[in-house]
């Protein structure tokens, strides 16, 4: 056993006994503070040396603690004084999701001929269980968070998850000895594998939404010493996000940098692209990836655009899969559609190219569950953005954090759904699945105090929070705040 992999352990095994305690000072409840643990071990889950079972098919370290905190959860949270009061609204929509996720993978295993993927414990592992587990820490965030301080410290120590990701990315990638864009992309993919555990793509994706989402949390912090040390953070992940070569996580950034630009912050206009010059200038091969198929002059010649390169060969599976989803319009064809439907086949037959899925989270899902799937699953997407978006515009700096860094993390994965992910549950959203469940919290907590509901909640402020409300109320021209 490794160094690296005995410290994952002794932590493992201290935060299970944390989860049945009291807590320590401001770390209260155990279980809620042994939850964001587990979020921060998401970090180095995926790492190759991480052990993948402990002697029980399907029992690993991340498993192991989330079983007992869970247990603890259950055991405690009564005696605690806490009540469920998830708004109904997500209730029902969160159900919706769990349900067409559970009904796509049952219309297959019933099948009279299931798939040999689908088959076996693992297959009920990664397409069953997973699905749902990823949830568990966003549930139990909501829940256990109470206070506006919980919420704040929760808030933080999930975003650390994001910081370590970028260190790792930065410490295996040379930021200097890259000579091209596409180089950038293949060492990327080997490195990153190899050395990080995720793939390049949702790395890129996963600190897209990071970058964006600390640089809302600045207010939080009254000092200028503070403040700076949050923008070194941003710049930290910023460079961990280029040295990806994530062509649609760069999308999925300028995206959300551009919507803040916009509606809050007129400063990230001139800002955003002192940023983007200052990681071209550190890692030059961004550039070229970033406009790879776009055409250009190389000397004397002039290059015509490449639809085919500039999507990396997206555009020419994109329409099979549509082929395949206008076959079952409606239900799809269940879990791993693309496979079932004879896409895959199609792929390496037609085009050379052994494609897993169809490089769009959107197209996937419609070929797994159709139509009717896509309408149940997309409102618990919008309702989260649509909350998030709402108090980010707010003035008080508490709810442009919380809301600032849900939106981001879930638009840069919407945006990034484009040309990659999945719209299941997996490793690379449990960090923002998990702010979902703060989102909640504060979105339910602050409509109980415009009602005039005695809460606690926003009872007591951290020390080093500032919430001059004069200060951050007062509109600038345009009438945008910042």
């Amino acid at each position: 056993m490794s160094l690296r992999v005995l410290a994952v352990v002794l932590c493992v095994l201290f935060l299970m006994a944390y989860a049945w305690s009291p807590g320590w000072r401001k770390l209260r409840p155990g279980w809620l503070f042994s939850t964001c643990g587990a979020i921060i071990m998401m970090a180095v889950l995926e790492h190759p040396d991480m052990p993948r079972k402990i002697g029980i098919p399907g029992i690993n370290l991340w498993n192991l603690l989330m079983i007992n905190t869970v247990t603890a959860w259950l055991a405690r949270r009564q005696a605690e004084g806490f009540a469920w009061d998830l708004p109904l609204q997500i209730k029902k929509r969160g159900l919706l999701f769990c349900a067409v996720m559970l009904v796509a993978f049952l219309r297959v295993v019933f099948a009279d001929s299931p798939p040999a993927l689908l088959t076996g414990f693992s297959a009920f592992a990664a397409y069953f269980v997973n699905c749902f587990k990823w949830l568990l820490p966003a549930i139990i965030l909501f829940d256990g968070c109470r206070s506006k301080e919980q919420t704040i410290t929760s808030l933080l120590l999930i975003l650390s998850t994001y910081v370590l990701i970028a260190l790792l990315t930065i410490r295996v990638m040379p930021v200097g000895g890259i000579g091209s864009g596409e180089d950038l992309s293949v060492q990327a993919a080997r490195r990153l594998e190899r050395n990080v555990g995720y793939h390049r793509v949702d790395v890129s994706m996963m600190l897209a939404g990071a970058t964006w989402a600390i640089y809302c949390c600045s207010g939080l912090f009254s000092a200028l010493w503070q403040r700076v040390a949050v923008w070194g953070v941003c710049g930290i992940t910023l460079l961990g996000q280029a040295l990806t070569g994530g062509r649609m996580g760069y999308v999925a950034m300028l995206g959300v940098g551009v919507i803040f630009a916009l509606t809050k912050w007129r400063k990230l206009l001139f800002l955003g692209p002192v940023g983007l010059i200052a990681v071209v200038a550190l890692v030059p091969s961004v550039r070229e990836r970033m406009l790879m198929g776009f055409g250009g002059n190389e000397g004397a010649i002039v290059v015509e655009q490449n639809a085919d390169e500039m999507t990396s060969g997206r555009v020419l599976i994109w329409p099979l899969a549509v082929e395949g989803i206008l076959q079952r319009p409606l239900v799809g064809w269940g879990r791993t559609g693309f496979q079932l439907s004879g896409i895959a086949e199609r792929a390496k037959s037609e085009l050379g190219e052994d494609w897993p899925h169809p490089h769009n989270a959107y197209l996937e899902y419609l070929l797994d569950t159709g139509l009717l799937g896509m309408l149940l699953t997309l409102p618990i997407y919008l309702t989260l953005v649509a909350w998030s978006f709402r108090l980010l515009r707010m003035p008080d700096p508490f709810f442009t954090a919380v809301g600032g860094v849900a939106f981001s993390l879930f638009m840069s994965f919407l945006l990034s759904a484009m040309g990659a992910q999945t719209l299941y549950t997996r490793e690379s959203v449990v960090m923002m699945w998990a702010v979902s469940g703060l989102l909640v919290r504060v979105w339910l907590e602050y409509h109980r105090d415009e009602n005039g509901e005695e809460t606690g909640f926003f009872g007591t402020e951290p020390e080093e929070v500032i919430f001059d409300r004069q200060e951050f109320a007062r509109p600038k021209p345009g009438g945008v705040l910042v």
